[in-house]
């Protein structure tokens, strides 16, 4: 389970997280959802522990993870899959040495064992045959799946998605979704996805977290937030809200 206890986060004077808390029970998938500057992927670095809180605790089963240091805290890490906006592949590898990367970095798989883990990983994700190509020749998509292939090649516990369909084309963003999904499914993370991408996103998760001015204002059950009549839920999907694509979960 992961907790998030009163956490406060500025930036100089600008107040971005102001008593936040939520829990997220583990192997549910779970949207974050606000207006922009609602604090959203702040939220999600402070759980990844690449941001600390000026004040509050976030627990990871119970453990404050940013009470760790050292050796501790790069285990916990390990546990973690995150799946940036831009995807942040490196440009001078392939994608087998991308998504090989962490397995060579962190773990003492032999080369054969690493080979074969990178490519079911890429089977997974829908990218087969794409392993010698080089970032520059993917598409949008391709680079997105290729840094969830990544981040899913460890097995993590957990695996957090900023905001993962940013600048793909409608269909494609479906289909990222869709692919967000299945692989819950198949690994059994336990996920949160920040995401505008409204009402689809929605039929794929369990729960919605909604900020507002840096805390909870409501969490909900999926299918219950986008008939809310709470006025505030309704104006922000009045703004946000687009044609369903995504069969209900």
């Amino acid at each position: 389970m992961i907790e998030i206890i009163d956490i406060h986060k500025s930036f100089g004077r600008q107040k971005v997280l102001s008593g936040l808390s939520i829990s997220i029970d583990k192997g549910s998938l779970v949207a974050v959802l606000g207006s922009s500057g609602s604090g959203k992927s702040v939220l999600l670095k402070h759980v990844a522990g690449l941001l600390r809180p000026d004040r509050g605790k976030v627990l990871l089963d119970g453990q404050d993870i940013h009470g760790l240091r050292g050796k501790t805290l790069a285990s916990l890490r390990d546990r973690m899959g995150f799946l940036f906006q831009g995807g942040a592949l490196f440009d001078s590898m392939t994608v087998f040495e991308n998504v090989a990367f962490p397995l060579k970095e962190k773990t003492k798989l032999y080369r054969e064992e690493i080979r074969d883990r990178v490519l079911k990983t890429l089977e997974a994700v829908g990218l087969s045959g794409s392993e010698d190509k080089y970032p520059s020749q993917l598409s949008g998509g391709m680079i997105k799946r290729a840094a969830m292939a990544r981040a899913l090649v460890r097995d993590p516990e957990i695996m957090m998605f900023d905001e993962p369909t940013t600048g793909l084309d409608p269909a494609i963003r479906l289909a990222m979704l869709r692919l967000i999904d299945t692989s819950h499914k198949r690994f059994g993370f336990t996920g949160i996805i920040v995401t505008h991408e409204i009402p689809s996103a929605l039929a794929i998760v369990d729960h919605v977290v909604f900020l507002k001015s840096g805390s909870v204002y409501a969490r909900t059950a999926s299918r219950d937030f986008l008939s809310s009549s709470d006025p505030v839920i309704k104006e922000f999907l009045g703004r946000d809200e687009g044609p369903e694509i995504c069969p209900q979960k």
